[in-house]
């Protein structure tokens, strides 16, 4: 990729690699998308919240959670899906709870869920709740 981060999220639609967020020296929204076919790279708009968690639904890439700024204490409940075409975040409704750090797992082709995370980074809020996502 052409940024260096770590705690990134990362997932695969359509053949191309996403990854977003992470941290490097402070929170990070960017998002490189990488062709696995040629492995062609580039810069996408960045996700609206820092650190947030990729998944997929019904063969979008969603972001949800992460922090509204680059500060870790700043949790959020943020919900986007990328326009693979225009390259833009549309937002989703939201969350329940505030979450970060937390993790996505797509159960089937209409099902991602927001599993466990944390309220603030580094505190002792973190959450053992799950949440399902819709792309609508």
């Amino acid at each position: 990729m052409k940024e260096e981060r770590a705690l990134c999220s990362c997932v695969i639609v359509d053949n191309r690699l996403y990854v977003a967020g992470g941290e490097a020296s402070g929170g990070r929204n960017s998002v490189e998308v990488m062709s696995l076919g040629d492995f062609s790279r580039h810069q996408l708009a960045p996700t609206p919240t820092y650190r947030s968690t990729l998944g997929v639904l019904c063969d979008k890439v969603i972001s949800s959670g992460g922090t509204i700024t680059s500060e870790p204490s700043d949790a959020s409940r943020d919900v986007s899906m990328l326009d693979v075409k225009t390259g833009k975040w549309l937002p989703l409704p939201s969350l329940t709870d505030i979450r970060d750090l937390h993790g996505h797992v797509t159960v089937d082709f209409g099902t991602l869920l927001a599993v466990g995370g944390m309220q603030s980074f580094g505190c002792v809020d973190r959450l053992a709740t799950v949440e399902q996502l819709t792309a609508s």
